[in-house]
C-alpha cells in the first residue's frame, strides 16, 4: 500500500459557519421532503387521501421543493463552469489504475472532525439532543434522546440536526493535472427504542472540493444517506457505507482541498428516539474486493495525482491501437 502522506501546510478553513449553516438548511429541507414522500407512499397503500392528510402533505412537499431550489442557488452550492481539459471515462479509469502501480498515489490522513451545528426544535414540549460521543480522525460517535411530549401540535414532527466537519488539504501541485480521490464513509446508527406517532432518523454525507484553497468551495453536494428510516421503531441497527470518488483539477503551485460534513437528523411527533452512544461515522480507505477492513484503514483517504501530459500520452497510445 502507498505510503502515508500529509499536506505540506495548513490552509484557511473553507468549512466555516456560513457554509455549515447553508448546508444544514439544505439537508433539513431534503430530509423533510423524503419524510413527506414516505408518508404519502405509505398512506396511499393503507388508506384514503383524507385518512392521512395527503392534500396538506403534498402542499407542504411542493413548498419545500421550491424552497430547496432557491437554497441550491446559494453561493455554497452553485458551481460555475470552469473550462478544463476533459477526458473519456475509460481513459480516466485506466490512468488511475496505472497510477496506483507507480508512486503517484498516496494515502492522506483525515483531520479530526470538528463540531458544526447542533440544532434543536426549541418548541414547548421538546427536549434532548443529538449529542457528540467523541471526535476522531475522519469520524465521530453520537447518541442522544430527542423527545416531543406532544403538548404542542402532537401530530407535527419536530426536527433535530447535528453535524460535524473537516477539511483535507492536499500537497501543493507541482504541475497542472488532475487529482483523483476515493474513500468510503461508514455509518452505524443504533436505535434502542423509538416510540412515536411518527418520525424519522437520517444520516448524511456531504462533500465539497476546490482546486485552490485561496477560493471558497462552491460545489457542496450530499453524496449519500446511509441511514434513512421512519419511526416508530423497536431496537434497530441500521446504516451503511457510502463509497466516494471524484476528481479535482490541479493548477501548478496551488493547493487543492476536500471538505466533509457528516450529519444526523431526527424528527419526532409525540414520542422520543433513543440513539445508542455506539452510533458513529468513520472515513476509511476503499479496499479491493475480498480485502478485509482493518483499524489502520480508518482515518485515511487515497488520492492519485496525474499530470495532463500523462493523460495525453495514454489517449494517444489508445488511438494507435487497431
Amino acid at each position: 500500500m502507498a505510503s502515508r502522506r500529509k499536506p505540506e501546510s495548513p490552509s484557511r478553513s473553507l468549512v466555516g459557519p456560513t457554509v455549515v449553516k447553508q448546508v444544514t438548511s439544505v439537508n433539513l429541507i431534503q430530509a423533510e421532503i423524503m419524510s413527506l414522500t414516505r408518508r404519502l407512499e405509505g398512506g396511499a397503500r393503507t388508506g384514503s387521501r383524507s385518512d392521512f392528510g395527503a392534500d396538506k402533505t403534498m402542499a407542504r412537499r411542493t413548498a419545500l421543493t421550491q424552497k430547496l431550489r432557491q437554497e441550491l442557488n446559494g453561493p455554497a452550492f452553485s458551481s460555475s463552469f470552469r473550462p478544463q481539459v476533459a477526458y473519456r471515462s475509460n481513459i480516466l479509469n485506466l490512468v488511475n489504475e496505472i497510477a496506483r502501480l507507480v508512486p503517484w498515489c498516496h494515502d492522506i490522513s483525515v483531520p479530526t472532525m470538528a463540531e458544526g451545528i447542533d440544532q434543536t426544535p426549541g418548541t414547548p414540549g421538546t427536549r434532548g439532543e443529538i449529542a457528540t460521543g467523541g471526535l476522531f480522525s475522519g469520524g465521530l460517535g453520537f447518541g442522544g434522546t430527542p423527545e416531543d411530549d406532544g403538548t404542542q401540535d402532537p401530530n407535527t414532527e419536530k426536527w433535530w440536526i447535528h453535524n460535524w466537519n473537516c477539511q483535507v488539504d492536499f500537497p501543493a501541485a507541482s504541475e497542472d493535472g488532475v487529482l483523483s480521490y476515493r474513500f468510503t464513509v461508514d455509518n452505524d446508527t443504533n436505535i434502542y427504542f423509538a416510540p412515536a406517532n411518527s418520525g424519522s432518523v437520517m444520516a448524511f454525507v456531504t462533500l465539497g472540493t476546490t482546486s485552490d484553497t485561496g477560493q471558497a468551495i462552491s460545489n457542496w453536494n450530499t453524496v449519500g444517506w446511509p441511514t434513512n428510516v421512519s419511526l416508530p421503531q423497536n431496537f434497530l441497527t441500521t446504516g451503511g457505507s457510502v463509497p466516494v470518488s471524484g476528481t479535482i483539477s490541479l493548477k501548478k503551485g496551488k493547493t487543492a482541498a476536500l471538505g466533509l460534513i457528516f450529519g444526523v437528523i431526527v424528527s419526532v411527533a409525540s414520542g422520543y428516539c433513543q440513539l445508542m452512544p455506539t452510533s458513529n461515522f468513520g472515513t476509511r480507505l476503499t479496499l479491493s474486493q475480498g480485502q478485509q477492513v482493518g483499524p489502520s484503514d480508518y482515518g485515511k483517504i487515497q488520492y492519485c495525482v496525474n499530470p495532463y501530459w500523462w493523460y495525453d500520452a495514454i489517449e494517444q497510445r489508445l488511438l494507435l491501437e487497431p
